[in-house]
Order: structure tokens, then C-alpha cells, then sequence
């Protein structure tokens, strides 16, 4: 005979909210990611954007804090203007490629892809196998703003993994002999 197993409630009631403290009084919001370490789990409270401790011995919870948090937050970097493009007027495709350093792969945890921008217009897309198509209406010359957001991690368990998110500023003038499509290779540098 198989042993039965039983999963019980550690900390709170399933009601939404940030609470510290033991049992049913506790809050989490959206508890996604887990942990344990020496007679603590540690959970990634997501919506409070808080990493929490549970200690299993008394049963309390604590918010855990993050000295210096501000330094996770990658620095701003302004948008790199890209050599000018002349294109067609008409329906044009912007084709990407996503290039990862040797020993990487995508993140299977989180969506890879790009939000290419004309005018008004905007026109989001998801990268498959590292490609992405973007099909757009150019009728006069202007200003694309490219923005990309890769996610990808090292390859093998427990890898690093890591968010590349660059802004492209892509002039593009139309003449009647330019071609209807863009290659835009986007080559993402290995991390030290």
C-alpha cells in the first residue's frame, strides 16, 4: 500500500493581502515561487513584491527585507538610434532574430518578444524559436521604436538567468525601389 500524503495550510486563510504574523492571520498576495532553507521556506510573494519567510518550527511569517533594492533595478539606458532604413511604401514586414551568447537558452518561465511602435500605431509580438514577424502599414517616411525584452538563462538546472531589454530607434524612409521587409538581428551580449 502506497503512504497517504496531506497537504495542509502552513500561513493564511486564502484571502488576498500583506500581513506578517502566524496562522490564519497572515496575508499573502499571489505566493508563486518557494524555497527552503534551514527551517525556513522562503516564498516569493509576488503581488507584494516581497520575498516572505515561514518558519516551519514556530510557524511565523516576516517579511523579508531587501537592503540596497535599488540596485536590482537595471539602470535606464536610452534608445539606440539604428542606421536609417528605406523601405516601400506599403505593407512591410519587419523580420527578428534573436541571437543568445553560447550556453543560453530562452527562459521557459517567461514570454520573449517585442513591441515595435509607428506613429500611433502599435504592434506587439512574441518570439518563436527566437523569430519574430511584424507585419506593417508604412506610407510615409518615419520613426519606428523598437522594444525588446528577452528573457533567457543559462542552460543546465539551477542556471542564471537573465531579462535583455533594449529600445532600437529605427528612421525609416520610404522610396518606391526600397524593399517591402526589414531584418533586424538582435544579438544579445553574454553576461559576466
Amino acid at each position: 500500500a502506497l503512504p497517504s500524503l496531506q497537504a495542509k495550510t502552513a500561513a493564511g486563510d486564502g484571502a488576498a493581502g500583506c500581513r506578517d504574523g502566524a496562522g490564519a492571520e497572515v496575508r499573502f498576495n499571489q505566493p508563486a515561487g518557494l524555497s527552503y532553507a534551514a527551517g525556513k521556506l522562503y516564498v516569493a510573494d509576488t503581488n507584494n513584491h516581497a520575498i516572505r519567510t515561514v518558519s516551519l518550527a514556530t510557524g511565523a511569517v516576516s517579511s523579508w527585507p531587501l537592503r540596497e533594492a535599488a540596485q536590482l533595478v537595471p539602470p535606464s539606458r536610452a534608445p539606440l538610434t539604428v542606421p536609417e532604413r528605406t523601405v516601400r511604401p506599403g505593407a512591410v514586414t519587419v523580420r527578428m532574430r534573436v541571437q543568445l551568447p553560447d550556453g543560453h537558452e530562452f527562459s521557459r518561465e517567461a514570454l520573449s518578444g517585442a513591441t515595435v511602435r509607428a506613429g500611433e500605431r502599435v504592434f506587439p509580438t512574441v518570439f518563436r524559436d527566437g523569430a519574430a514577424e511584424i507585419p506593417l502599414e508604412i506610407l510615409q517616411s518615419e520613426m519606428l521604436h523598437v522594444e525588446i525584452v528577452v528573457y533567457y538563462c543559462r542552460v543546465g538546472s539551477g542556471g542564471a538567468c537573465y531579462c535583455y531589454n533594449p529600445t532600437q530607434v529605427m528612421p525609416l524612409r520610404t522610396d518606391q525601389a526600397g524593399p517591402s521587409e526589414i531584418a533586424l538581428p538582435i544579438h544579445v551580449g553574454a553576461r559576466q
